[in-house]
């Protein structure tokens, strides 16, 4: 009998030891060339590490709180840093035991690997950086030599970080809803009708003070319909009187398109060569040494507008009259410019430009105003509103044929939504009032403004539309204080949105 072949046992591949701590250990094996123990270069003192019984784990406490290893004070002493932003703000983690640390003073840092990740995912978030930022040479380079130990993180990481702190941030609302009294202003709310009742249960808010959405008809039909949910819930009738707020920013959007339809072909003549011009490399930068040559110092480059905002237009011709010059000069000495174009600028579409520019920069300057998110607006829309009467009756009467045919235009469409007081919502009004650098005579005399009366422009008293006003703010403050006289101040929530009477978002 012959014994069968027994398989060779494959002896395993020895890995290297991958952990950190072997830099700081010597390492003691046995007769089987097995580590068990690990003797420190600085301290010779020996640990058991056996790879099945007991790991690196005492090694490692050991490598940190050595008094003899060079390397460990990076990681046992904290440092004592300058704060120039609250703890907060600067995204650290406050001192145990104690508060937040307020800004100007001296306070312990230690190196905190997900404080600084969480940071940079603030940073991204704040200057609105792509994910890829991180994965950048100069980010790289930067973190490198400002803070080596830090690990950066990938693309990935970071949009699971961003994840996280908008969870965060969204639970922090919640339970802020959910404990305060407040009310709440919606402005400019996309979903309409079930969709924003759903999304304010969702968020548990019911007190719901206004809601501020353009001028489609379908946003109509909804706040309607969103009024009778309101009153469901217990919200007076006082309340729901106010609720529907057309956007101030909207109707003046809609004012300027109709005017600027009147110079549509003018414009699209200067959209068009800017486009040509910023559509190719080599024709921009030769657009800039003609620039150069002829010592044309605008403050912005070339810009090109969206048409369906009004704003995005001014810009783009406001720039472009600036280089009126260049523009002249590179049809001059390059035939592909007129051949490309077609109908390129005229003399006399630059003219019309210009003096387009001069008058829309007065409009320009009011949306500005009046779309601000960083200060108080309301308390100067009726004032604005009362100024842009003014200016278009002005262009009504201009002696200029093509300023008059505009004025009428954008007179007609301001009269759709402003012509009185009973087309616009009172809290316009009330914001007016309870701003004190306003008076009531002086409001009285911006009543006249509209042509609602001839009393208010012949004088400087309360006239009857005032008067009324008045006596409305006054009912809804005694009903306010009768229905609950221990409801705190208001609170007030944005949602942002805009839609064109087309139905296109912009």
């Amino acid at each position: 009998m012959t014994t069968p072949n027994v398989p060779a046992v494959k002896k395993r591949k020895e890995l290297d030891s991958r952990s950190i701590v072997w830099e700081h250990f010597e390492k003691i094996k046995d007769v089987d060339n097995k580590v068990i123990k690990g003797k420190c270069l600085y301290y010779e003192k020996q640990y058991i590490c056996e790879t099945k019984k007991h790991g690196t784990s005492s090694l490692r406490n050991h490598m940190v709180s050595c008094l003899k290893n060079p390397h460990s004070k990076d990681t046992r002493l904290s440092l004592l840093t300058f704060n120039t932003l609250s703890t907060s703000e600067s995204g650290t983690e406050a001192p145990k035991g104690g508060t937040e640390a307020p800004e100007g003073v001296l306070v312990t840092w230690v190196f905190n690997q997900d404080a600084i990740r969480r940071a940079i995912c603030k940073m991204i978030i704040i200057n609105e950086f792509p994910f890829r930022f991180v994965e950048g040479h100069g980010f790289k380079r930067f973190i490198l030599v400002a803070c080596p130990r830090f690990l950066i993180p990938s693309r990935w990481t970071i949009s699971r970080g961003i994840y996280q702190i908008f969870l965060d941030e969204r639970l922090n609302l919640k339970k802020l809803f959910r404990v305060g009294t407040q009310r709440f202003l919606l402005i400019r709310g996309e979903y309409i009708a079930k969709a924003l009742e759903s999304c304010l249960l969702e968020w548990g808010i019911k007190n719901v003070f206004t809601v501020t959405v353009d001028n489609a008809s379908s946003n109509d039909t909804a706040t309607v319909f969103f009024k009778s949910k309101l009153l469901s819930w217990g919200s007076s009738s006082v309340k729901v009187q106010y609720m529907h707020m057309r956007c101030i920013a909207h109707i003046l959007n809609l004012v300027v398109q109709d005017g600027l339809k009147f110079a549509d072909e003018s414009v699209k003549r200067v959209r068009n060569v800017v486009r040509w011009v910023r559509n190719s490399p080599a024709r921009l930068t030769k657009f800039r040494e003609f620039a150069e040559l002829f010592g044309v110092e605008a403050k912005s480059a070339l810009h090109l507008d969206v048409p369906t905002m009004w704003n995005n237009t001014y810009i783009m011709l406001n720039t472009a009259v600036q280089y009126q010059v260049v523009f002249d000069a590179y049809e001059r000495n390059d035939p592909s410019y007129s051949a490309d174009l077609g109908s390129a600028p005229s003399f006399l579409d630059w003219c019309f430009v210009e003096s387009l520019v001069k008058l829309l920069k007065a409009f320009y300057d009011m949306t500005v105003e009046i779309s601000g998110s960083l200060y108080v607006t309301s308390n100067t829309f009726f004032s604005e509103i009362s100024n842009l009467s003014c200016m278009l009756e002005a262009m009504v009467n201009s002696v200029h044929e093509t300023e008059k045919v505009m004025g009428t235009q954008m007179r007609n469409k301001f009269d759709k939504y402003w012509r009185g007081p009973e087309k616009m919502n009172s809290i316009i009004f009330f914001a007016n009032i309870l701003d004190p650098r306003d008076k009531e005579e002086c409001m009285s005399h911006q009543f006249g403004t509209f042509h609602l009366s001839s009393s208010t422009c012949s004088c400087w008293g309360i006239g009857p539309e005032c008067k009324s006003v008045l006596q409305e703010i006054t009912e809804l403050v005694d009903k306010k204080v009768a229905s609950n006289s221990k409801e705190t101040k208001p609170f007030l929530v944005s949602i942002d949105y805009e839609q064109e009477s087309d139905g296109e978002q912009w």
